[in-house]
């Protein structure tokens, strides 16, 4: 009986410690968006967009082939932008890869602000389109998909760059340091 009980505990105890895949936001549509209005006054949209131009570079590999829009004076930067999936594979202990996401990242510069956007979200399946929106709760993907994990994955990439974005959009460009000759 004393094990039992004890058994009971641990298992109450290491319920709180038990980490969910944490999975992307949806709108109301219940399509996956990431989405803001960044405030940044003082600002103008062209210096908005030339800083912009800087991170995108940080942020993705080629970042002039992804590009589809660049419109400084319209306030503009759409790209057609994707994800590699790596995941571990416990089996043969390894890192796998598990496909790509594709998706768009918009950005709208107007003078003191900016909004940016990843939407449109999804894997191309034999040449077709398959939205990401399909693998998530309450569907029932299949448990060999690996979803909640792929799921994270994304998440955590797209968080990873707005960081990036945020980060360097903040930056004045003063961090030159001028030398005094």
């Amino acid at each position: 009986m004393k094990k039992l009980v004890v058994i009971a505990l641990l298992f109450i105890l290491a319920i709180p410690f038990t980490s969910y895949a944490q999975t992307p936001p949806l709108d109301s549509n219940k399509k996956v968006v990431y989405s803001e209005v960044v405030q940044m006054p003082g600002l103008t949209k062209e210096k908005m967009f030339d800083r912009a131009m800087k991170a995108i570079n940080l942020m993705y590999k080629q970042a002039d082939k992804k590009v589809a829009v660049k419109d400084p004076v319209g306030g503009l930067v759409q790209m057609n932008c994707s994800t590699q999936v790596i995941l571990h594979d416990k089996r043969s202990n390894l890192d796998v890869q598990e496909g790509f996401y594709k998706y768009k990242f918009n950005l709208y510069f107007k003078d003191g602000r900016y909004k940016y956007e990843f939407i449109g979200f999804h894997t191309d399946a034999g040449g077709f389109p398959e939205p990401i929106e399909k693998i998530m709760p309450p569907n029932k993907p299949d448990s060999k998909t690996r979803a909640p994990e792929r799921l994270a994955y994304l998440d955590n990439d797209i968080r990873r760059l707005i960081k990036i974005l945020k980060e360097n959009m903040a930056k004045d460009g003063a961090d030159a340091k001028s030398s005094d000759w």
